[in-house]
């Protein structure tokens, strides 16, 4: 029954962003019964008391996330107080005054809770899939997979016919590239998640390759330019096609963060051959080459952008300013969970001429817009806590470390890129985005008994960073 669990899992991280960015609520209730069928029939016998301390966090934002659209769509006298444009509303129309409701929109919020239970069960799902170690080898592969087919897909097109996205003609966006999303700032980020994942993948691989255990930055380097077997080979065309993509998008954000994380990836896997300010500093002024590089190979949308509009998007700013209008006059319960593009017209500010505003831009601000600030901090402070132990785990683990390095990095991105975006609130990214960071939560803690801690299979001790095949299935590392 395990594989049936890991098959459905490993179908909605590899298809949810095809079918434009499973916008569409059809494609959601899909990706929910596969998600319930891979936890259904998932194997929860690995599962310790450590893997639970790992999900508190999470399980106390979701319960709080829960408890507030429980209150909101209650609808009972007294609960909550009744949102204040009811009263006005009827006295306009001069109709009498419906039960008195606390959301700006009548029932929004349960019809409007599907991402946020596809999300959870996404995370729990990747979770308990990766409690065994080759799973959740073998998920992370199905997402690096499917980024680079879907990069290559993009640039095709942008080449073929850049005016059509799949079967249908663009709505917008016309000459930027976004693979099968919709939004080209959504696809940025999906396409920077997959290069963060290849980039951890070469560190591996290179790391594997290096000739012994003293190996120091310019072995390093003398293997990343002087021998590139294919194991080095492959993954390198993966990340620099997934760069290609990202900055084919234009997104501003997105591809400045995509550089950052993958320079976190590099940087935390190469940490020991780092040691003294001196090669830390060659370090980053790499990457800072390879990003300058890139932006003048592939960013010419990119930086054609940043020329006329800056880095600043002051549209944003506005949105922001008027957003935490709306947060101060329904600070504890907030408006409605799915309410945003209701309530914001009413605080539209004169002059503001960029067009319908349906999305805050920014994702904790829009769940305290909606959810009030008491459920944004729960679910913001649930995910700094769980990118903390990402990047504990990153730092600690002897074993398996590409793991929690690539966790760490793509949570970075992606937490930072949704304070200036909304990709967070799209299927076609947040289902593979929150099931990798559940697989790589549980793989931030060693597997091993302690009598085999600090040891590897064979008796020696491993080199950081590398990923060993398990003895039953070698054929499943990431180093092969």
């Amino acid at each position: 029954m395990s594989r049936l669990s890991h098959a459905a899992l490993y179908t909605v991280v590899a298809l949810a962003p095809l079918p434009f960015g499973s916008n569409e609520p059809l494609w959601l209730a899909m990706w929910i019964v596969l998600l319930a069928v891979s936890l259904v029939f998932a194997d929860y016998r690995h599962l310790r008391p450590s893997h639970l301390a790992l999900l508190a966090p999470m399980l106390v934002a979701a319960a709080v996330y829960g408890l507030v659209v429980a209150l909101q769509s209650a609808a009972l006298p007294g609960l909550l107080p009744d949102y204040p444009l009811h009263e006005r509303a009827a006295a306009l129309l001069g109709e009498p005054r419906l039960t008195p409701v606390p959301t700006a929109t009548r029932d929004l919020p349960w019809l409007a809770i599907g991402p946020a239970v596809a999300a959870f069960m996404a995370f729990l799902a990747g979770f308990v899939t990766a409690t065994d170690r080759d799973c959740a080898v073998r998920l992370m592969k199905v997402v690096a997979v499917a980024s680079l087919a879907y990069a290559i897909y993009g640039l095709l097109m942008m080449v073929i016919d850049p005016h059509m996205l799949l079967w249908r003609e663009r709505p917008a966006y016309s000459g930027r590239m976004t693979g099968t999303f919709v939004n080209p700032n959504t696809a940025a980020t999906y396409f920077g998640m997959g290069a963060v994942i290849w980039a951890a993948l070469l560190c591996v691989r290179l790391r594997h390759h290096l000739p012994d255990d003293r190996a120091d930055l310019k072995d390093v380097l003398r293997l990343g330019f002087s021998r590139m077997p294919r194991e080095i080979t492959q993954p390198t065309l993966a990340l620099l096609i997934c760069l290609g993509a990202v900055l084919a998008t234009g997104s501003r954000a997105g591809s400045l963060l995509t550089l950052l994380a993958v320079a976190v990836a590099v940087l935390l896997s190469f940490r020991r051959e780092l040691k003294g300010a001196s090669p830390g500093l060659a370090v980053v002024a790499a990457v800072a080459a390879l990003g300058v590089a890139a932006v003048e190979m592939w960013g010419g949308l990119l930086e054609q952008r940043i020329q006329q509009g800056g880095v600043t998007d002051f549209s944003r700013l506005l949105i922001f300013q008027s957003s935490g209008g709306i947060i101060a006059d329904h600070p504890w319960w907030g408006t409605g969970l799915g309410t945003f593009a209701a309530v914001f017209p009413a605080y539209r500010p004169d002059g503001f001429i960029f067009g319908i505003v349906d999305r805050a831009h920014n994702t904790p601000l829009e769940v305290a817009v909606e959810l009030g600030l008491p459920a944004a901090a729960a679910v913001v402070l649930a995910s700094l806590a769980t990118l903390a132990l990402l990047y504990r785990g990153a730092l600690n683990r002897r074993r398996d470390r590409a793991l929690p390095i690539a966790g760490a990095a793509v949570g970075t991105l992606t937490f930072l890129h949704a304070l200036v975006d909304f990709h967070l609130q799209t299927a076609g990214f947040f289902l593979p985005f929150w099931a990798i960071l559940g697989t790589t939560l549980a793989q931030s803690i060693s597997s091993m008994s302690r009598l085999q801690r600090g040891r590897g299979e064979d008796g020696e001790e491993p080199r950081t960073g590398d990923i060993r095949p398990a003895p039953a299935r070698p054929e499943v590392a990431l180093n092969r």
